[in-house]
């Protein structure tokens, strides 16, 4: 309750001062408040994902990235407290993985290519203050780790190497167990791998339009979904978050959508745009977690800004309410 009330009071000041602010309009209808004092323009900081911390429950883990005026990307794996709005350092990566994934345990995995070698493999850290770090080298590149509860099996995203270096194709996926050692090799192509179903042995990918869902039990690989065909125009998914066993957030540039995997409703319960998109990234209970890239126009240039954020699904009204956290960079 205590989280609720300061969450309300910090929204609640925000919606006052940004009122006086003058809106920028876009030929899309969305519009923005333009804050100047809160992001670095020259650096381009970014976020790329946010995580509920299963170790605790007044934690977000962030990753926050930075690029330099040489071009060099670094991010910051941050824990950042939901009722004091402090963070701290969890991990420095010089140069990591796209999108950093998070177990039950509290490992959180990532891929620092400033460690050496040729940049395969990935390492994980704990979320708490051990500071423990383990690290994995492989014979590929890992894209992305996707864990399922307590280490189970780990389904990675992978490109293969060719003399040290990096090919666009095949792009596949390699199913592991807890000591990732390979149990299977998947050809999905160009899909990303989203999130796994909570009796552990499922778990669905994307491309840019359609659901997809493997099973492991029985080696099966099928679409789930064809967006595009669905709502009829042009549309973009970035990613695809369970809400349970059964029904599934889809974020896209059209706005977040829930889609019923077992009758085929799909529901617009969000609005979003390119320039106002909003992306969940973790659940927690009955609570889900991401973040926002808003685009502002200052002196001729379109410049981004990131905040993460906290939703609720609304059963009754079938609407996603979300409250965007204070977080200066």
């Amino acid at each position: 309750m205590t989280r609720y009330l300061l969450l309300f009071c910090l929204l609640a000041s925000s919606l006052l001062l940004d009122s006086c602010k003058r809106q920028t309009f876009y030929n899309d209808g969305c519009y923005s408040f333009p804050d100047v004092t809160t992001i670095s323009y020259n650096g381009n900081d970014n976020i790329s994902n946010v995580l509920f911390n299963p170790l605790d429950p007044n934690e977000l883990i962030i990753d926050q990235g930075n690029v330099d005026e040489n071009a060099t990307t670094h991010c910051n794996i941050i824990g950042y407290n939901i009722l004091e709005g402090s963070r701290r350092l969890i991990v420095r990566v010089c140069s990591g993985m796209p999108t950093i994934t998070i177990d039950n345990d509290g490992w959180i995995y990532y891929r620092d290519y400033s460690l050496g070698g040729d940049g395969t493999g990935f390492q994980r850290v704990m979320a708490d203050q051990s500071g423990i770090i383990e690290d994995y080298p492989t014979d590929y590149y890992i894209l992305k780790v996707v864990p399922n509860g307590h280490g189970q099996y780990y389904a990675g995203r992978v490109i293969d190497t060719v003399d040290k270096g990096p090919i666009h194709n095949p792009v596949y996926t390699k199913v592991f167990n807890n000591t990732f050692q390979t149990l299977k090799d998947i050809p999905f192509g160009t899909h990303n791998i989203q999130d796994v179903f909570e009796e552990g042995q499922s778990f669905i990918s994307s491309n840019t339009i359609a659901l997809f869902r493997y099973d492991l039990p029985t080696d099966s690989f099928y679409q789930i979904l064809d967006l595009k065909a669905s709502i009829d125009k042009n549309i973009y998914l970035y990613s695809a978050i369970l809400k349970n066993n059964y029904e599934v957030f889809l974020s896209t540039d059209e706005g977040i959508y829930l889609y019923n995997l077992e009758n085929g409703e799909l529901r617009h319960v969000h609005t979003s745009c390119m320039t106002n998109l909003y992306k969940i990234t973790d659940k927690q209970g009955d609570e889900f977690c991401g973040y926002t890239e808003k685009v502002y126009k200052s002196k001729g240039e379109y410049l981004w800004k990131y905040q993460p954020f906290l939703a609720t699904y609304d059963e009754d009204k079938h609407k996603l309410r979300i409250t965007e956290l204070p977080f200066d960079w």
